[in-house]
């Protein structure tokens, strides 16, 4: 993540800009899972899989060259029967570990 109180000030800013930015982000709500990484050896086979429907069929289906009252349902099928549901319950399991782990 970039910090940007570190950029420069230019000419056609405030020169308060940094500091107006620190003042309005001392209400920011920290992201509970900042530093959780997920480790997808576990799942690696599954992701190559999920990878694989995405490729071939997700373009299709977001630029409307297939009707979507049916290719929705292929796609979901398909991204079901490629593992994303174990997927799911991997990242779930790591981050519930995690969370213990870091007290969050």
């Amino acid at each position: 993540m970039g910090d940007i109180t570190l950029q420069k000030v230019t000419n056609k800013e405030d020169p308060k800009k940094n500091g107006l930015l620190i003042d309005y982000a001392k209400d920011a709500v920290p992201m509970p899972d900042l530093g959780f990484r997920f480790d997808q050896t576990p799942v690696d086979a599954q992701v190559t899989a999920v990878t694989t429907v995405v490729t071939n069929e997700q373009r299709a289906l977001l630029t409307g060259s297939v009707d979507p009252t049916t290719a929705l349902a292929t796609y979901i099928t398909d991204l079901k029967a490629a593992g994303l549901t174990t997927i799911i319950t991997e990242v779930q399991k790591q981050y519930a570990a995690w969370k213990t782990a870091s007290g969050k």
